[in-house]
């Protein structure tokens, strides 16, 4: 394949995707508005706080249990060093 027909293709490749790009910005926001509108409801909207809620509650405790001798859980030292006790004998 000559070099000007690889150079043509890549200019044809290039002029796409910066048309692609021209449509992706005009068409406007990310998120549709009945989306947007659509959680006026005061159940859904508590559902969705109540959700958010319980998903950074549940990340909360997966971090803090991953350090178990600082946090907001601690687990005692004193097993450990029964056990410990106990191979030094």
């Amino acid at each position: 394949m000559p070099k000007v027909m690889i150079w043509d293709d890549a200019l044809l490749l290039y002029r796409v995707l910066q048309q692609r790009w021209v449509v992706v910005d005009a068409s406007g926001g990310t998120l549709p508005t009945p989306i947007l509108i659509m959680p006026r409801n005061t159940i859904m909207t508590a559902l969705f706080f109540l959700t958010a809620l319980l998903i950074s509650a549940t990340l909360y405790l997966i971090f803090d249990m991953d350090t178990p001798s600082s946090g907001m859980f601690r687990v005692s030292n004193a097993p450990f060093e029964r056990a410990l006790a106990q191979l030094q004998r």
